[in-house]
């Protein structure tokens, strides 16, 4: 099979469908793209001193190459791939001309400013290796053993992670660009390897490898269930007025009250100690280091939550089977009560986000008692709001897919994220507007939306079982 079949799908309608990286990329190289243009100076010292030019170039080396691996992945894991000669090799090639495009496409805003051909390869080459955007997404690992997806994902998250530590200390752009040529090609050549290493061996690992693996850890995994199921049942217990309405199980609660806080506080105690790590090593001073550690971590667990939350709003898998109980009468009465029991354990959810993010700062003494109860309230109506967005799509039958559906979840996140670092930033006498009026925004706009969707959402199809939206 030749290259240039599969290499057109990447400019054709296929390329974009179920491809939920395709508006995040396009909107990070804009960015990208009038950053070069407007920021003025030599390249070293917009890449020492400028943070927005650090997270743009490595968000994009995240992003943009995913939505190119998102297609590759997609044609790759189907089953009929293997009995197509020549299929899987065509793709693999058309998807290195792709990743070439996509580096040229990162690095031309610096390379127009005089920025070091070799260098620039080096740096966006190991951004992509470090980012895990190689690894297949969750849509292509249909079909595969659940511990190997498993492990996949921790590998790709630990890559990720690794990425947001070195690329957050902008000095090291610095470095790269301006290390010895021999140092700059052969860190390019070890990344490249090691990314098309990845892109023709992981198919194969995927198809036979780790199912031996399974069937070894099997015997291993029940052994391990039977010494958890006690702490299973500590975490899993609810006291009697615990929320527990009969919806769909992507609306429920993830655990009873023990079980939620035991892991708010893991959330918290992870990104607060990498957030630590970054501001600490940025050159603050200890103190501002402990607050914008904490402002941080606070706002990106709120944040995660209601991108969490509001992905359930898209998934109607379960709807069919939970409405033919006769519970609710009607489909339109059935709707409603989804987002009565959504928006019910949104709050259960968001107080427990809250009140946990709220003793470093109560300790630190960022907020008085009487204004972390105020802040406390209107984050939680942050969240509310921020994650009722992700149910915009039902407004549009016509007009909706997984792209869409991940935009609206992201542009939660971002509203989420912004409004409780606000909230928490906001000193004098802007310390109890901003947070309100943020709220009040939330508010306004998730009413509007819990008060459309559910008759929307009533008159949509309900599969009998999993869907992709």
């Amino acid at each position: 099979m030749k290259v240039a079949a599969p290499l057109r799908n990447y400019f054709a309608p296929v390329f974009m469908r179920d491809n939920a990286l395709i508006i995040a990329a396009s909107w990070i190289v804009l960015l990208l793209v009038l950053n070069g243009v407007l920021v003025h100076g030599d390249i070293a010292s917009i890449m020492a001193d400028s943070r927005q030019t650090v997270f743009l170039t490595w968000g994009a080396c995240w992003i943009v190459p995913g939505a190119v691996y998102a297609h590759y992945w997609r044609q790759v894991s189907t089953p009929q791939a293997p009995a197509v000669p020549g299929m899987i090799g065509a793709e693999f090639r058309a998807a290195l001309v792709m990743t070439v495009l996509v580096i040229l496409l990162i690095d031309l805003p610096f390379l127009v400013r005089g920025a070091p051909l070799i260098g620039m390869l080096a740096l966006t080459l190991s951004g992509i290796v470090l980012s895990g955007s190689t690894m297949p997404p969750i849509t292509s690992a249909r079909g595969m053993p659940s511990q190997a997806w498993l492990w996949m994902t921790r590998a790709r998250l630990a890559l990720l992670a690794g990425l947001v530590l070195i690329g957050y200390q902008n000095r090291w752009f610095v470095q790269v660009l301006e290390a010895p040529l021999a140092f700059t090609v052969s860190l390019a050549l070890a990344a490249g390897t090691i990314l098309v290493a990845l892109l023709w061996y992981l198919p194969v690992v995927m198809r036979g490898v780790i199912e031996g693996r399974e069937q070894r850890q099997d015997a291993r995994i029940s052994r391990g269930r039977r010494k958890i199921a006690s702490l299973a049942a500590i975490s899993d217990w609810r006291p009697r007025l615990w929320p527990d309405a009969p919806v769909p199980a992507q609306f429920a609660l993830p655990s009873g009250p023990i079980g939620m806080a035991v892991a708010g506080v893991g959330q918290y105690g992870i990104v607060f100690t990498i957030d630590l790590a970054i501001y600490y090593y940025s050159g603050d001073s200890w103190r501002a280091t402990l607050h914008e550690s904490a402002q941080q971590a606070m706002a990106l667990i709120c944040g995660l939550t209601a991108a969490q939350m509001s992905q359930s709003l898209l998934n109607r898998s379960g709807f069919a089977l939970t409405f033919v109980a006769g519970r609710y009468g009607g489909r339109l009465h059935y709707s409603r009560s989804v987002f009565r029991a959504f928006v019910l354990n949104g709050v259960v959810r968001g107080i427990f986000v809250v009140a946990i993010g709220l003793v470093v700062p109560l300790w630190l003494r960022m907020l008085t008692p009487t204004a972390a109860l105020s802040d406390g309230a209107s984050i939680i109506v942050i969240i509310l709001g921020g994650s009722l967005f992700g149910a915009l799509p039902l407004f549009w039958h016509e007009f909706g897919g997984i792209g869409f559906a991940a935009f609206c979840a992201m542009f939660g996140y971002m509203f989420c994220y912004g409004g409780v670092f606000a909230a928490l930033a906001a000193h004098g006498a802007l310390a109890l507007a901003i947070p309100a009026t943020i709220a009040m925004i939330a508010g306004i706009c998730g009413l509007t939306i819990y008060l459309i969707a559910p008759r929307r959402l009533a008159t949509m199809d309900w599969p009998i079982d999993g869907e992709q939206v």
